[in-house]
């Protein structure tokens, strides 16, 4: 693994309104799971201070092939299964890189779900 190879991705997500503890209580079962597989470097649950209906994760995977072995598990499938009903906005995914240039080169295009 190279620090070209690592994949850093950082979903958003926002609540329907009351249902932030629903939406939190699954995303932190998510990052338990997923910090568990084979290329996960780090997966960690931010909340924003100020609303309680949104969450993002940080998300580092040793290289895509993590990243899509990840994507295909039953926990994260049930999870993106249950968007309608706990999602007020549509999942952003931001990908990201060092800023010094050592990190994972960005893909052409937007990715969203």
């Amino acid at each position: 693994m190279t620090t070209r190879d690592v994949v850093v991705l950082m979903p958003e997500f926002v609540a329907r309104p009351g249902l932030g503890p629903q939406l939190r209580e699954r995303l932190q079962l998510l990052a338990r799971l997923s910090r568990d597989e084979d290329g996960c470097l780090e997966y960690t649950l931010l909340e924003d201070p100020t609303d309680p209906c949104r969450f993002s994760l940080y998300e580092r995977w040793a290289d895509a092939g993590a990243l899509a072995d990840h994507d295909t598990t039953s926990y994260v499938r049930e999870f993106v299964a249950s968007f309608d009903q706990l999602l007020d906005e549509p999942l952003r995914v931001r990908r990201l890189r060092r800023a010094d240039g050592r990190g994972a080169a960005p893909a052409p295009g937007c990715i969203s779900s």
